[in-house]
C-alpha cells in the first residue's frame, strides 16, 4: 500500500504516520470531505480533508495541495474522489499530508437527477351538498429518490390536503426524504367545508430540487334537493248525492 497502483486509504495512512513508517513520497485516495481553505489564486493551492466513507469523522488533510498536468486542484469540490501524493506527517492533532503535496487523480462523481413520482396526476369528483362540506377525501401517493431537499406540497384554493388525517387538513404540508429517498406516502386531498353552490378546480403544486409536478383537483358543490310541503296533508268530508252531484 501507498504507490500510485495501490495507494493508502485514510485509515492506512493514519496508521503509517501512527507508526512512522511508510511515509514518504506517497499515495492516499478518499472522498473530499471538507475544503478548509479554498483554492488561492495567489499561491496555487488548496487545504481539503478525505475520508474512506462519506460521515467519517476520522480524516486525512491535503494541506495547501498543488495540481499537476493529470488534475486540477483549484475544481476540487466536496464529494470528489481523489488520489494525492506526498508526505505523511502529524501536525498537533491534524493528520495530513504536508505542504506542497500534488493532486494526483480527481474523478468528479456523476450525480443522479431527482426524481418524483406520482400515483396520478388528477383527482375528480369532490363533492358534497350545500351545507353538508368537506366532501370525502381522495388520495394519491408520492415518492421519490436523489432528493436533497424537502418535498412541498401546496393545496390550491378551496381544497386541503393531509399526510395524516387523524391530525387535520392543511393548505400545504411537506415531507422529508431520507438520505434523498423518500419512501411511498399516501396524501388524502379534500373539498373544504363552507362553500358555496359551484364548480371548484385547481391545482396541487408539488416541489423539491428544481423538480416541480401538479395534480389537478376538481369539485362541486350541489344544491339540497327541493322539498314540496303540504298543510294539511289531506281533505275530507266531501259528499253529494246520487245523481245531484256536481
Amino acid at each position: 500500500p501507498g504507490s500510485q497502483t495501490n495507494p493508502y486509504n485514510v485509515a492506512q495512512a493514519r496508521a503509517a504516520i501512527d507508526s512512522g513508517v511508510g511515509t514518504q513520497g506517497v499515495y492516499a485516495t478518499g472522498i473530499v470531505s471538507a475544503i478548509p481553505t479554498p483554492w488561492s489564486t495567489q499561491y496555487n493551492n488548496i487545504t481539503f480533508n478525505i475520508v474512506d466513507e462519506e460521515g467519517d469523522s476520522d480524516f486525512l488533510q491535503a494541506y495547501r495541495c498543488v495540481s499537476t498536468n493529470n488534475a486540477d486542484a483549484s475544481t476540487i469540490a466536496v464529494g470528489d474522489i481523489v488520489i494525492v501524493y506526498g508526505n505523511l506527517t502529524k501536525y498537533n492533532t491534524t493528520y495530513e499530508f504536508g505542504q506542497g503535496c500534488q493532486l494526483i487523480s480527481l474523478e468528479h462523481p456523476q450525480i443522479p437527477d431527482p426524481v418524483l413520482n406520482l400515483s396520478t396526476t388528477e383527482l375528480n369528483d369532490f363533492r358534497y351538498m350545500l351545507g353538508e362540506g368537506p366532501s370525502a377525501a381522495k388520495n394519491f401517493t408520492i415518492s421519490g429518490s436523489n432528493l436533497t431537499a424537502d418535498v412541498i406540497m401546496t393545496a390550491p384554493a378551496n381544497f386541503e390536503l393531509s399526510i395524516l388525517p387523524s391530525s387535520g387538513y392543511f393548505d400545504s404540508d411537506e415531507l422529508s426524504p431520507v438520505n434523498g429517498t423518500l419512501n411511498e406516502t399516501t396524501v388524502y386531498v379534500r373539498l373544504k367545508a363552507g362553500l358555496e353552490v359551484g364548480e371548484y378546480t385547481g391545482d396541487i403544486t408539488i416541489v423539491s430540487c428544481e423538480l416541480s409536478k401538479t395534480v389537478t383537483l376538481t369539485g362541486t358543490v350541489t344544491r339540497q334537493p327541493s322539498v314540496l310541503t303540504a298543510n294539511p296533508t289531506s281533505l275530507s268530508g266531501f259528499t253529494y248525492e246520487y245523481e245531484q252531484g256536481g
